[in-house]
C-alpha cells in the first residue's frame, strides 16, 4: 500500500474504530491509541482479505480486543493500587494509635 492508500484506508476505518474503542474504554485518548494500533497492525501484517466486509470485521474485532485487554490491564493496575491505598491507610490507623496510646 503506498502512502495515499494508507491515508484513505485510516479514513475509511478511523471513525468507526475509534467509536468501538470509547464505547468500552471511555477515555478518549486510550480509544484514539488503540484505533491506531489496530490500523498498523493490520497495515503491518500485510494481511489482505478478500472483501471489505472481512476487512471491516477484523479490524474491529482486532479494536475490541485491544480494548478488552487495556480495561482488563487497567483494573488489575486499579486493584493493586487501590489494595496499596489501603495498607497505607491501615499503616497510618496504627502510627495514630500507637502515638495516642503512648500520651
Amino acid at each position: 500500500m503506498n502512502s495515499r492508500q494508507q491515508r484513505e484506508f485510516y479514513h475509511k476505518y478511523s471513525g468507526r474504530l475509534y467509536n468501538a474503542a470509547f464505547r468500552i474504554l471511555s477515555d478518549s485518548f486510550e480509544a484514539e491509541d488503540v484505533m491506531q494500533d489496530t490500523i498498523i497492525r493490520y497495515l503491518d501484517s500485510h494481511l489482505r482479505l478478500n472483501s471489505p466486509e472481512q476487512e471491516s470485521a477484523w479490524l474491529t474485532r482486532t479494536c475490541i480486543r485491544m480494548s478488552i485487554d487495556i480495561l482488563r490491564k487497567r483494573r488489575r493496575r486499579d486493584a493493586f493500587f487501590g489494595d496499596l491505598a489501603l495498607s497505607q491507610d491501615t499503616e497510618t490507623e496504627i502510627e495514630e494509635n500507637e502515638d495516642y496510646e503512648g500520651i
